[in-house]
């Protein structure tokens, strides 16, 4: 499959579109992952049985786009995927984010929902969670020092692939781009997955989530032996699963090619 790239800012976002049918279905990657991953494509797989658009894409520092992991922040990463959606697709949509990815969602979510025809059909998380610089993970004071010393630091990472980094950017950004605290109405019915056993993004973050939104039916599903990445044969059959529940509603807007 081709890997097209988008231009912004001096930075190339690499994407994967497959035409289709709407709702055009969006993956979010979480942060430090890739389109890539076993989600990504089971999601991509599913909407091809369907006859469904779908697009996924690497946020610039990740994967095959360019940038600077360390020099990112989640309102960059929001302003590419908002760019890249306005630009390449046009109608109805399903965002699917995982981790960092359900951040990037429900900020999409409420940027799309102050047009006057709300694009959004559903939203899936898949263990995630949002406001992260209000909960910062656990530093040592070495970190600490090395962070107001430098404006950066590095935590290990349980998954082999190597520390990764945490920024006073990635910080101070963060804070600005809240979502949580303040009640507010997605426009659209939302499925939150969470596995109970996730020791980098705990379950009550999605019910933070599920208690920010209103107005619109929200569902969490807890796994109970589910760890953060939610990525056995049967998460991604519950995630398959939410996906049909989404594109099952009133008939969508358009045909995407």
């Amino acid at each position: 499959m081709q890997v097209d790239a988008f231009e912004r800012g001096g930075v190339r976002l690499a994407f994967r579109f497959v035409p289709g049918d709407a709702p055009a279905v969006v993956y979010l990657a979480g942060f430090n992952s890739h389109m890539e991953g076993r989600k990504a494509c089971r999601v991509v797989s599913a909407c091809r049985e369907r006859g469904l658009a779908s697009l996924r894409f690497d946020h610039r520092g990740h994967g095959g786009s360019t940038g600077d992991l360390a020099a990112g922040s989640v309102g960059i990463w929001y302003r590419d995927a908002l760019a890249l959606l306005t630009d390449r697709i046009s109608g109805d949509l399903v965002l699917v984010g995982a981790s960092m990815g359900a951040w990037l969602m429900l900020l999409l979510a409420r940027a799309f929902g102050r047009d006057e025809v709300r694009r959004i059909r559903g939203l899936i998380g898949i263990g995630g969670g949002a406001d992260f610089a209000d909960r910062l993970p656990l530093l040592s004071s070495v970190q600490r020092r090395e962070l107001c010393r430098t404006g950066i630091t590095w935590r290990p990472s349980r998954y082999g692939d190597g520390p990764y980094p945490l920024t006073r950017l990635m910080i101070e950004d963060g804070r600005r781009h809240r979502v949580l605290g303040e009640r507010w109405n997605p426009g659209c019915p939302v499925h939150l997955l969470h596995g109970m056993r996730d020791p980098d993004m705990p379950w009550r973050e999605s019910v933070a989530i599920a208690e920010t939104l209103c107005g619109s039916p929200v569902r969490v599903t807890l796994i109970p032996d589910g760890d953060h990445r939610l990525s056995r044969d049967s998460d991604l059959d519950r995630l398959e699963g939410a996906l049909d529940s989404m594109v099952s509603g009133p008939a969508p807007r358009g045909t995407f090619a």
